[in-house]
């Protein structure tokens, strides 16, 4: 009897402290050498340490999108800065320029925009019923437009015309009057917004930016949040006046930038000065057109 207790007792006791070799292998506590340096770390670090400490893995360079492919053991890394030096100087110094040529490119082209409208504006040619044009609705989505009407009252200095808009491709149900004296910025030439582009804006989802609003008065700077972006136009949402709003930038726009570091306070009541000037110059306006608040998901 005594014998068979016994083994009774230590079959129970191996059942209750067995533990399989998988089951050590899954324990994000155990320990386990790296393939590479055979240093010993916990399972659950093995990803942070390939990464980001073993000498032996394989990196690239932090040039690696400015040109240089190089790819070493990190244990190499200094000696390859060192080597390259003179190399990574010169890739860096490209790509300064190749930016510096895509600001002077946007400013250009910005200008360019103002000038053609400027013109057109002066040969009483702009606004003609049929003229079609890049037209910032409501919410500041540019898209096409056509002129179906256009209508004018006053005479001399106290004239004012507006004309009546419908964006192309969309239900008239949002066709609109805009005023051509006050809110001329909502019109730019055919094609320079609505250019078929499918590439992305610069601009991610969540990134926190700056965006110069026109209304509510008065005109400054404000903290903006990114919320959508749609090819080449980034949907934002700020608060002005205790109220939120939502509101479209266009890529191309110097209404929009990164809220860097060293960038004036968005809550300081500044005009954005060159190279982040508004591509149309805004002028101060007290007409009926909409204020951009909550705005139509496009």
């Amino acid at each position: 009897a005594t014998h068979v207790e016994w083994s009774t007792l230590t079959l129970i006791i191996i059942k209750c402290f067995r533990v399989k070799l998988s089951d050590i292998s899954a324990c994000p506590e155990s320990l386990m050498k790296c393939e590479g340096c055979r240093s010993e770390i916990k399972r659950k670090d093995k990803a942070k340490h390939d990464a980001a400490t073993c000498p032996e893995t394989n990196v690239y360079c932090t040039h690696f999108e400015d040109g240089c492919k190089s790819s070493f053991k990190r244990k190499e890394e200094q000696k390859h800065y060192l080597e390259y030096a003179a190399q990574h100087a010169r890739l860096v110094k490209q790509k300064v320029a190749r930016l510096e040529r895509k600001v002077t490119d946007l400013e250009r082209s910005a200008q360019e925009a103002q000038a053609t409208l400027g013109a057109a504006l002066q040969g009483g040619l702009a606004f003609q019923e049929g003229t079609e044009f890049d037209c910032r609705d409501h919410v500041g989505m540019w898209l096409k437009a056509k002129v179906v009407k256009r209508q004018q009252s006053g005479v001399g200095s106290g004239s004012m015309t507006r004309v009546f808009v419908h964006f192309t491709n969309w239900d008239s149900k949002w066709d609109e009057w805009i005023r051509t004296d006050t809110d001329f910025y909502r019109f730019a030439p055919l094609g320079f917004y609505t250019l078929q582009d499918y590439s992305r804006a610069n601009f991610k989802f969540g990134e926190r930016v700056e965006v110069y609003i026109t209304r509510p008065s008065p005109r400054k700077w404000r903290p903006a949040v990114v919320r959508k972006v749609h090819r080449q136009q980034i949907k934002v949402e700020y608060y002005s006046e205790g109220r939120r709003h939502e509101y479209w930038f266009h890529n191309k726009s110097m209404e929009i930038r990164s809220l860097a570091e060293g960038a004036p306070s968005a809550y300081d009541e500044v005009s954005p000065s060159s190279p982040l000037r508004p591509p149309i110059q805004l002028r101060t306006s007290s007409s009926s057109s909409m204020e951009p608040s909550e705005s139509v998901d496009v």
